[in-house]
């Protein structure tokens, strides 16, 4: 099994593995890719609504199409698609009926 660390873009670090002398830079990676046989999984670091230095679009279904994009962008480096997600797990800081549908609508765009 061969394990291989993404640091995020225009980071200095190495990922996960600047841990080891905790040097400055990123303490996590945007993807890890692990080889498993012949195949492999890739697991996404969490992702946020706006890019490291905007503020979050207004809606939530603005930042949810957002989340969804940076999240193909970083299956596209390991050559992987959103139609390769084989579980996702969602936090969010507004449960209202409201937001929680605007979630559940992009996510029905993109996973029909």
């Amino acid at each position: 099994m061969s394990v291989t660390y993404r640091p995020l873009q225009g980071a200095a670090g190495k990922g996960i593995r600047s841990l080891s002398g905790f040097s400055p830079g990123p303490i996590f990676s945007d993807a890890v890719r692990v080889e498993v046989g012949t195949g492999a999984l890739v697991l996404v670091s969490g992702k946020i609504g706006a890019s490291a230095l905007s503020t979050p679009p207004g809606t939530m279904s603005a930042q949810t199409s957002d989340i969804f994009k940076a999240i193909e962008k970083t299956l596209s480096v390991e050559g992987g698609s959103l139609a390769d997600i084989v579980r996702m797990r969602i936090f969010v800081t507004d449960i209202s009926d409201e937001a929680v549908r605007a979630i559940h609508e992009v996510r029905a765009e993109l996973f029909e």
